[in-house]
């Protein structure tokens, strides 16, 4: 069903809804938690650091000009 409506995470990158695909463990998320919510905490982080180093204006309008492209 995924494929078919273009929402698997390849299809959501290429139409760049998303940045990138941050992997799962070879077990899967739901046998490690643990280790991916340590690893989604880091993700998280390196990127509200590389936002805080924008200037407020470029932020908004970085923003806009991503928003924008799915109307």
């Amino acid at each position: 069903v995924a494929e078919e409506m273009k929402l698997t995470a390849e299809d959501l990158l290429q139409l760049e809804i998303i940045d990138r695909i941050i992997q799962e463990p070879q077990d899967g998320a739901h046998e490690s938690f643990h280790t991916i919510a340590k690893h989604l905490k880091e993700e998280i982080e390196t990127e509200l650091k590389k936002l805080k180093e924008q200037d407020l204006q470029e932020l908004l309008e970085n923003r806009y000009q991503r928003y924008r492209k799915f109307y």
